[in-house]
């Protein structure tokens, strides 16, 4: 029997983060064992790379007066993301119309496993 997949953390609180590094990645080491852990099919390291430039270059956009919610509320959406993606087998880089959909309608209607 396989075990459900369980929703996890992927990015560091805004204080722990620092954009444009140049050490490994991703430098939790919790993270990447989880990331080992997917489905390779689902590319989950580039994935996570791509999505972690995006924030990196998103970032440039967020004022000045308050980038701790902009960030909090920019990965809340990417993780909720790259978590589904992981759980389907999916690369985002992958998606399509379908996919999308399914997506939506998850997040509309998520099930309570992923609500606790």
């Amino acid at each position: 029997m396989t075990r459900p997949f369980i929703p996890f953390p992927i990015f560091p609180p805004y204080v722990y983060w620092r954009p444009n590094q140049l050490r490994s990645f991703p430098t939790n080491l919790a993270v990447a064992d989880r990331l080992a852990q997917i489905d390779p099919a689902a590319h989950p390291f580039i994935n996570l790379w791509y999505v972690d430039r995006y924030v990196n270059w998103i970032a440039h956009n967020w004022g000045a007066e308050n980038p701790h919610r902009q960030y909090h509320s920019c990965i809340m959406g990417l993780e909720k993301m790259l978590n589904w993606s992981f759980a389907h087998g999916l690369s985002l880089v992958d998606w399509r119309r379908k996919d999308f959909e399914n997506y939506a309608e998850f997040v509309l209607n998520p099930p309570k496993a992923w609500t606790v």
